[in-house]
């Protein structure tokens, strides 16, 4: 459940993000299963623009985007908007700096 809240399609609700976030600071299993779900969810086109944002290869794009969106939500440096802002397709330059992890 905590994955599909977290990298689902639809959106989670702001207590619903602060307790995944929670439960993720706490759990490595939980942070893997929300990195495991998270790259299962890219398509192509995501993964393309992943290795390009990233300056990796395709083949690993996926995994490093998604360990870095999940050790940035789980310090702290991403936050609810910026899930938000992510799943609308309109990153930030905030969301930028997490996903190249400077």
């Amino acid at each position: 459940m905590l994955a599909a809240v977290v990298m689902s399609g639809c959106a989670p609700t702001k207590p619903q993000f602060d307790v995944a976030v929670e439960t993720m600071k706490g759990s490595k299993k939980a942070r893997d299963k929300v990195t495991t779900d998270c790259i299962a969810k890219f398509n192509k086109k995501g993964v393309e623009g992943a290795a390009l944002v990233l300056d990796v290869p395709e083949r690993d794009a996926k995994r490093v985007a998604c360990q870095r969106i999940v050790a940035a939500m789980t310090d702290g440096r991403l936050s609810y908007e910026d899930l938000q802002a992510m799943m609308r397709g309109k990153p930030t330059p905030k969301i930028v700096r997490v996903m190249q992890g400077r």
